[in-house]
């Protein structure tokens, strides 16, 4: 809308100083042949009466006025100059001899009627006689073309902008409908249906790259919650191995009476599970820091063989369940089943 109406206001400002240019044209060459006549034919009163008093009112379009003043008396003058012209119209300044046309006035009648207005010296003979020129052109049916012209214009500037509006809203809720397409698929995703997908169907260009990242997002969360599926089931076959441990070892210690040094084992035994679930609790914290990404990994050498001694400890309860012995060759220190 604003481009149509800067394009409408340069179509209409160039009409106007179109207008402009052939007015002031039409002035100066009137103000050129009246002084050609006066130059060529100084004696000539019937020349000049017929380039003031018939030329003018000859003309259908371009009407104008002309008089020709020497020494403050009218010499010669237009048929109803006087009447045409309120004598509160003011002439500018002469424009001198050398210039093409001076300075131009405009002047509006009550009656709604436009003049433009200027005056010119013109070298007469003998070389010391100047005369004044004063000219005036009618520019009334170039006003009412321009006051069409702008109704027209402002016209047809309302039903661009009319129809511009209807249009860009009628495309506008075309281009979004894809986009509330991906939302409704994306909604219709929760966490017991992360496989599902948006790029099934051809999106447009712009939102195609969209629809694959997202489905790209929905992959990485599906296979994040598997693993912390997987994750939890493990957690879950770690702790239980230590706690049943504890919970037979309490029942049978509470299922009847045992020594001081029965108890003490008993408690012996209990210890050590429980150090067996702080140890996994630590290597759980562990796991869950690693994941985050700002997490900093600092680097340093450590001891194989205690390291390997370490995760066979760890899983010893689990080999004697499944009756399965593990041990450390010393050749190559790599454990062997």
């Amino acid at each position: 809308m604003v481009v149509l109406c800067v394009a409408g206001f340069f179509l209409y400002w160039t009409l106007v100083q179109s207008l402009r240019s052939e007015e002031q044209s039409i002035l100066a060459d009137k103000i050129a042949v009246l002084r050609q006549i006066l130059r060529e034919r100084p004696q000539d009163r019937n020349a000049l009466e017929e380039e003031i008093e018939w030329e003018s009112t000859a003309r259908r379009q371009a009407v104008y006025y002309a008089r020709l003043i020497l020494r403050g008396r009218t010499i010669v003058e237009s048929p109803d100059f006087r009447s045409l012209l309120p004598s509160n119209a003011v002439f500018p300044p002469a424009g001198s001899s050398e210039q093409p046309i001076g300075k131009i006035t405009e002047f509006r009648t009550s009656q709604g009627t436009t003049f433009l207005l200027t005056a010119a010296d013109v070298n007469g003979a003998p070389p010391n006689e100047k005369y004044r020129y004063e000219v005036v052109l009618d520019i009334s049916n170039e006003q009412r073309l321009l006051t069409d012209y702008k109704g027209k214009l402002l016209f047809a500037l309302a039903l661009a902008a009319a129809i511009s509006a209807l249009l860009s809203t009628w495309l506008a809720h075309r281009g979004v409908r894809p986009i509330r397409e991906i939302t409704s698929a994306a909604q219709a995703i929760t966490a017991s249906a992360l496989s599902e997908r948006i790029s099934t169907q051809s999106w447009p260009r712009e939102l195609a790259t969209l629809a694959a990242e997202f489905d790209r997002m929905l992959e990485r969360l599906e296979d994040s919650f598997e693993r912390l599926s997987r994750f939890s089931s493990n957690i879950a076959h770690e702790l239980r191995t230590p706690i049943s441990i504890l919970m037979g070892e309490t029942e049978v210690a509470l299922g009847r009476s045992l020594t001081t040094e029965q108890y003490r084992e008993v408690l012996a035994s209990s210890l050590e599970e429980y150090q067996r679930l702080a140890h996994l609790i630590d290597s759980l914290l562990f796991l869950a820091r690693a994941e985050t990404v700002n997490l900093q990994i600092h680097k340093s050498d450590f001891a194989a063989q205690e390291s390997i001694s370490a995760v066979m400890e760890f899983y010893e309860p689990l080999a004697k369940e499944s009756r399965r012995r593990a041990t450390i060759s010393q050749s190559d220190q790599q454990p062997a089943f």
